[in-house]
């Protein structure tokens, strides 16, 4: 139960687009109203929107889309689709929509590459203290590694010494600077 296509000859399915640009799009790429066309449109619309209620945080901040992107076709060559509950993620927080700076990424990961994140550098690695606490070298949960990175601990320390347990006597490290000293 399709309609015809007057631009292509083709059949087009689905429900019947409400605006002309949507039934242009539908036209084109036939993928006007599905998931991977939202995450295109939105990306670009906090971007070059300022009444759009992320261009703060995006637009504003200098985050563009790159000019090939301005086609939906090639953002969708380019990153393919997305496995289920992925989302379109930038790898450097303050790069463009690009593709050689996005990639599909799960809700953790994208929680892992934001802004906020406190970043612990240790044994020549770079994480957030979220994913440090996962790492198989961590001996503590994240609320011992939080409060000791707060403390002032070394991040090695903090993250490979063993908690002490009540009735032990609580282990303190020696604070960085005096431990370079010795």
């Amino acid at each position: 139960m399709g309609r015809t296509s007057s631009e292509g000859g083709g059949v087009m399915v689905g429900p019947r687009p409400k605006n002309a640009a949507a039934n242009k799009a539908r036209a084109i790429h036939n993928m006007a109203g599905t998931n991977m066309y939202r995450v295109w449109a939105m990306m670009r619309d906090r971007c070059t929107n300022p009444k759009n209620s992320s261009y703060f945080y995006y637009g504003a901040r200098g985050i563009t889309v790159c000019p090939e992107w301005e086609k939906f076709e090639v953002f969708l060559a380019d990153m393919g689709m997305p496995p289920f509950g992925y989302a379109l993620e930038r790898i450097d927080n303050d790069g463009p929509y690009a593709a050689s700076n996005c990639k599909w990424a799960s809700r953790v990961e994208q929680g892992r590459n934001k802004r906020s994140n406190h970043i612990l550098a240790a044994f020549g690695d770079e994480q957030c203290i979220a994913a440090w606490a996962q790492d198989p070298r961590c001996r503590v949960g994240l609320r011992t590694l939080i409060t000791r990175i707060w403390r002032g601990w070394d991040a090695e320390v903090a993250i490979t010494q063993p908690p002490a347990y009540r009735g032990q006597k609580s282990w303190l490290p020696v604070p960085s600077t005096e431990k370079e000293a010795a």
